[in-house]
């Protein structure tokens, strides 16, 4: 089953590029738009799936439970 192999690895390589990009970008959203703001929502959501995917569980809580925080704030 190497097809299932190589499917693995492009999806951690995909997962840790998203990742990646993703932390790079919180910082620079939380500059411009405050902490709160709900523009950063989306970018926390996706980095909390990028944490848990790979099993990182209390990290993609913290996250998608800040980025709920957010969303019920502003609705």
């Amino acid at each position: 089953m190497p097809h299932l192999r190589l499917s693995r690895t492009c999806f951690s390589l995909k997962t840790l590029r998203q990742k990646a990009l993703l932390e790079r970008t919180l910082p620079i959203l939380e500059r411009e738009y405050g902490p709160e703001h709900i523009d950063l929502s989306s970018t926390l959501y996706g980095l909390g799936k990028a944490f848990g995917d790979p099993g990182d569980y209390p990290k993609a809580k913290e996250l998608l439970e800040r980025a709920l925080s957010i969303q019920e704030q502003a609705y």
